[in-house]
C-alpha cells in the first residue's frame, strides 16, 4: 500500500489454491517474488474467495481461515 493510502497488486500477481475440503486442515505456502518497495510503503496480503481468472465450485461453500502463533512472514529489509 503507497504511503498516500493507495492499494495496488504488484503485476496481477495472484496465487490460486484450491480447497478440495472445505472441512480439512489446509496449509498455503505463498510464491516468491521479487519486488522493491518504496520506504513508507506497507505491505497486505489478501485472501479472497475467488478471481476473475480462476473459476471455482459452482455452489458457494464457506471456508473458515484462522491465524495462529506459529504463522509468520518474513520480509527481508536491504539497505
Amino acid at each position: 500500500m503507497g504511503s498516500d493510502g493507495t492499494a495496488a497488486l504488484i503485476k496481477g500477481l495472484v496465487a490460486p489454491v484450491r480447497v478440495a475440503d472445505p472441512n480439512a486442515t489446509l496449509q498455503v505456502t505463498l510464491p516468491a517474488i521479487a519486488h522493491r518497495f518504496a520506504p513508507g510503503h506497507r505491505v497486505r496480503i489478501v485472501l479472497a474467495g475467488g478471481d476473475v481468472n480462476y473459476r471455482g465450485g459452482l455452489v458457494p461453500t464457506p471456508v473458515t481461515v484462522v491465524g495462529g502463533s506459529g504463522q509468520t512472514l518474513a520480509l527481508p529489509v536491504v539497505g
